[in-house]
């Protein structure tokens, strides 16, 4: 059991509240991105203890969400929160970095070997050879596609985002920031200028339809596409004849036992040896402000980009 002192208002959050997504009934406690200490443990938990600050993606049920006083958090879905970086900073990691470690490394969505994974990859493959093209990083779950792109020593990492984000994004690991403003044709030509018609890969953590994600794919190669919302390709249009793979990333520690422990085994290290970068956030005054907080959800829902924000429900 976890005492919430910290957590992160999501663009996820928005679409569990409108839509119901993942099969959410509402009303439901919302968010997922979590911080805060341990008030009551298991039996068989050894490697923590009472008052332990933690952060992590608490249980996908009513009993797991972060707006309320107490969460419930399995082990190998959290860590401790280490001592370079507060417990607000921890809380801009959970969901919002889980989600691409599932859509670049696992076997069924990009597949690329995984720099969590303690086995050595079998593939006689060359990861520094590889380009992936990023789109939406400038979102959270974005920003840290580029980081994990570059632990995974992805050799190009071409990003789509605004360019008042582009210093923020080669921090990270981009090796190039293409403009995301103008029409699909317009930003796909800036694409093909550094990838050609040789793309495979491809992470879209914005977008709700696929059309122009695909139109960046090789005509004469078997592309892969792992998206955070489920698949759209417009029929009408002649990518949808390409060969290519596409799938929705669940990125659910639940779904992904195995994924989740080897990730938050290895997060402490990775943040203290500055590996991985927490976000940039602001604190929202009055605690569980119910108007405040639908004001940010409701920026999400009209395509606008409210920053990111965290609240502190004990406020």
């Amino acid at each position: 059991m976890h005492q919430t002192n910290e957590l992160l208002v999501n663009p996820h959050d928005q679409k569990v509240r409108d839509w119901g997504l993942f099969g959410n009934p509402t009303p439901i406690t919302l968010f997922t991105d979590i911080a805060g200490e341990i008030s009551a443990i298991g039996s068989k938990v050894n490697d923590f203890k009472l008052g332990d600050h933690i952060f992590g993606y608490p249980n996908f049920d009513l009993d797991g969400q972060g707006s309320q006083q107490y969460a419930v958090l399995r082990v190998g879905s959290f860590a401790k929160v280490p001592s370079s970086i507060s417990d607000d900073q921890a809380a801009t990691i959970p969901v919002n970095l889980f989600a691409p470690v599932i859509a670049l490394f696992h076997p069924d969505k990009l597949g690329f070997p995984s720099p969590f994974s303690k086995e050595p990859s079998t593939k006689d493959f060359d990861t520094a050879a590889q380009t992936l093209v990023i789109i939406g990083g400038g979102s959270n779950c974005g920003k840290f596609g580029v980081q994990l792109a570059k632990l995974a020593g992805i050799g190009k990492i071409v990003v789509t985002a605004s360019l008042s984000n582009e210093s923020e994004l080669k921090s990270y690991g981009a090796t190039h920031v293409v403009d995301r403003h103008g029409t699909n044709s317009e930003v796909e030509a800036r694409v093909r200028q550094i990838v050609g018609d040789d793309l495979i890969y491809v992470y879209d953590a914005i977008n709700d339809d696929h059309t122009f994600t695909v139109s960046l794919l090789s005509s004469t190669k078997k592309g892969k596409v792992a998206t955070l919302l489920p698949p759209k390709v417009a029929e009408s249009t002649g990518e949808s004849k390409k060969d290519y793979e596409i799938s929705q990333v669940f990125g659910v520690v639940q779904f992904q036992p195995e994924f989740s422990a080897a990730t938050f085994g290895a997060l402490p290290e990775l943040i203290d040896s500055g590996k991985i970068k927490t976000l940039k956030f602001q604190v929202m005054e009055g605690g569980l402000n119910v108007d405040a907080i639908n004001k940010v959800l409701d920026a999400y829902r009209d395509g606008k980009n409210p920053g990111k924000w965290h609240v502190h429900p004990n406020a």
